[in-house]
């Protein structure tokens, strides 16, 4: 993501955000300030939230009546479902996002897809209008009104490649743009490529293979070498970030070498799906993983 920061249009001042609500996490970036969080929000419907365990950021978020919390036993709209940016949860993931660093009531926000999601105009156009607009969301006890003005949306390895471009100022780096690259931008539910001339994009792909699919095949593995007994390990175990060693039933798991098979067996599917797109390396004259 690149650095945004406040404008005047006219009387009226305007905070520009460019934000990026994913299926692991939630990044946004003004006046130069990054904020990044694990993408789960957990609902709440009374005091029972240490029924359920797992870290909770205590900061409430209320909308419409609804009240909501960063939790790891949490939710993301997101997933592989294509029909996430029409949904409610998909705005109040962006709204709370928002309120986290707004300054201004008035909004221009920029966003970004997974490239195939980038390539159907119509998904574009659904998630610019589920995020135009007046909405009123509570912090806490603070309540914001945001306007967001105007959205941009741009492929997600795009956005990588600005913020590798240029400094907060947005001068470029180094001369940066004078380079040909290749971004592969592994997420949690997809990994896209982009292959680019400077600034200027010449093909851009993606497909649904990403960290969940390590996931999986880890929690597979694990689980494998268990079966008849008494154990059984979750996604809540492993976590987003597909921890190795895993505390539980009073003793403590290292599944190092579990994690480190389904990496490399994930790892071989995306450079299969590299090759297949028509993409190579030499074809750039630097790579950027992300």
């Amino acid at each position: 993501m690149m650095y945004y920061s406040n404008a005047n249009r006219g009387d009226i001042m305007v905070q520009i955000i460019g934000q990026e609500a994913a299926n692991g996490f939630t990044k946004t970036v003004t006046n130069a300030k990054v904020d990044t969080y694990e993408n789960r929000l957990l609902r709440r419907h009374g005091r029972e939230m240490t029924l359920f365990g797992g870290k909770v950021d205590e900061v409430e978020y209320n909308y419409k009546g609804e009240r909501y919390v960063l939790s790891s036993k949490g939710t993301t709209s997101g997933g592989r479902n294509m029909k996430r940016y029409t949904t409610k949860e998909y705005l109040i993931e962006n709204l709370v996002a928002i309120s986290r660093v707004q300054k201004e009531k008035n909004i221009i926000l920029t966003t970004g897809l997974p490239c195939e999601d980038y390539n159907d105009p119509a998904l574009v156009e659904q998630a610019k209008s589920r995020l135009l607009g007046d909405h009123t969301i509570y912090k806490g006890e603070t309540r914001h009104d945001i306007k967001i003005q105007t959205v941009y949306v741009i492929p997600q390895p795009l956005g990588t490649l600005i913020d590798f471009m240029f400094d907060s100022n947005l001068r470029v780096v180094n001369n940066r743009d004078q380079y040909k690259y290749l971004v592969v931008d592994i997420g949690r539910g997809t990994t896209d490529i982009l292959l680019t001339d400077g600034m200027v994009a010449e093909k851009l792909v993606g497909t649904d293979i990403g960290c969940m699919d390590i996931s999986n095949l880890y929690l597979q593995y694990i689980n494998q070498d268990y079966i008849g007994r008494d154990f059984r390990f979750t996604l809540d175990d492993i976590g987003v970030n597909n921890r190795p060693i895993i505390n539980k039933y009073e003793q403590s798991f290292d599944f190092s070498k579990h994690l480190a098979v389904a990496r490399e067996e994930i790892n071989k599917q995306i450079m299969s799906f590299i090759n297949d797109s028509g993409f190579s390396f030499k074809m750039a004259d630097r790579v950027i993983y992300t």
